[in-house]
């Protein structure tokens, strides 16, 4: 079993992060500050369990999947696709998300529902080149975006389309080194994956944003939601879905093929790091 250890320091605080590898390299543990995760696969590779313990307190979080090793149940959820593969539901509970895809296969809609009843509806569009250029929620128009190329947006608009931020790219070909917003300048601070863990002002050193992630992806904290638009891996982040791009980060399952941001950065679906 092979193993990596990183020391992170985050507003004055240091941690320690362990991840543990099995023979075939899948992540076999995961060890933050006093949690620990324990995962499990099966005979095709799929991630079937995932045992939490946090200080003398252990749950388990058990997976199934279909013949085709597509997810179908994780924990308190279940997952349906359509004949393409394309995840089109998932129910937590009382909370429903139903999503729609254009022909390409881009996300288009993710409609919420709780107890039945659409709570929240988030539409996209998406420009000749597959670039999602627009967001709207209840069919309000919240948010467009302007690219330098085919993945790295420079800019976000409002509803009005006046530039609201501005996005500079230096270190990391994926995920922006600042951001210029309300005449501030802000600079990323990224993990090994290029994911934004806080957004400093330049100048007073003020932390305006931070984000915490689990193993694989999952959002656990953010200090200022929709403050500026990157997360996991520097994807597109939307706070209202809980997708990053294509990707649902708390079961990183690819909902269609052909991540390029993502999947280079994944390195495989085993590991994060």
């Amino acid at each position: 079993m092979e193993g990596v250890a990183f020391l992170f320091h985050l507003a004055g605080e240091s941690q320690v992060e362990t991840y543990l590898y099995d023979g075939l390299g899948r992540l076999s543990t995961a060890i933050k500050g006093d949690t620990t995760q324990v995962y499990r696969y099966g005979a095709n590779g799929n991630r079937i369990g995932i045992d939490f313990t946090q200080g003398e307190q252990t749950t388990t979080k058990i997976a199934t999947f279909d013949e085709q090793d597509r997810l179908t149940s994780f924990a308190q959820c279940r997952y349906q696709y359509d004949v393409n593969g394309a995840l089109r539901q998932k129910t937590c509970g009382s909370t429903e998300h139903n999503y729609d895809y254009d022909i390409f296969g881009n996300l288009l809609q993710v409609e919420i529902k709780q107890d039945g009843q659409v709570s929240k509806q988030i539409d996209y569009d998406v420009d000749p080149q597959n670039r999602r250029v627009a967001k709207y929620v209840d069919g309000q128009h919240v948010a467009g975006y302007l690219y330098s190329d085919q993945l790295n947006p420079v800019a976000q608009l409002n509803a009005n389309g006046d530039v609201v931020a501005l996005f500079g790219y230096a270190s990391k070909g994926h995920v922006p080194d600042y951001m210029l917003k309300g005449g501030r300048e802000y600079r990323y601070i990224t993990d090994q994956l290029g994911s934004p863990t806080m957004l400093v002002d330049a100048v007073s050193g003020e932390i305006a944003q931070r984000l915490d992630y689990d193993v694989y992806g999952e959002v656990t904290y953010d200090s200022n939601p929709g403050f500026q638009p990157f997360g996991f891996a520097g994807g597109l982040y939307d706070s209202d879905t809980g997708l990053v791009r294509l990707v649902h980060e708390i079961t990183i399952r690819m909902l269609l093929v052909g991540l390029q941001k993502i999947q280079s950065a994944l390195r495989g679906r085993h590991q994060p790091l």
